[in-house]
């Protein structure tokens, strides 16, 4: 049963997006957004809107964008629940961790929305940060670095 109700009405943005992680090299992979989008030339997860017609979750939101903005067909797991939720007045955006067991290769040419990409360690992330993700590693940058260390 699904139990989660977007109120398309409301003024924020409802988002979602996935945080690849590849505990064997203990890198995440980050995009950097495109000239064209909001908060241009920022470092973050892979993400984007919630769509009515395709999604029916924050997850398969999510697993939704991070495919069209990467292309992956590598397999991997998604967390269960979200990693982290960021709630402003403006936008609500549910981060989920996608564990793969090697790093791959997005194909940001096709989607077009990302200017690059990298898989970096957690004490060397480029900068700068989108402000939202920049908070989220704030706030849970320790449990990143255990869940990581865990599946190791």
């Amino acid at each position: 049963m699904n139990l989660f109700i977007v109120d398309m009405s409301s003024q924020k943005i409802i988002a979602a997006g996935v945080l690849p992680i590849c505990p064997k090299t203990g890198r995440v992979c980050l995009n950097l957004r495109g000239e064209d989008q909001p908060q241009p030339l920022q470092w973050s997860c892979w993400g984007g809107k919630f769509e009515e017609d395709k999604d029916q979750t924050p997850k398969d939101c999510a697993k939704r964008e991070f495919y069209e903005e990467t292309r992956c067909v590598s397999p991997y797991t998604i967390s269960k629940n979200e990693f982290y939720f960021h709630d402003t007045n403006h936008v609500q955006f549910w981060t989920y961790l996608g564990i793969f067991e090697n790093e791959f290769r997005p194909d940001i040419i096709t989607e077009g929305e990302a200017a690059d990409w990298g898989w970096f360690k957690l004490s060397a992330l480029p900068e700068p940060l989108l402000q939202g993700f920049e908070e989220m590693l704030g706030d849970k940058m320790d449990d990143l670095i255990k869940i990581i260390e865990k599946l190791r």
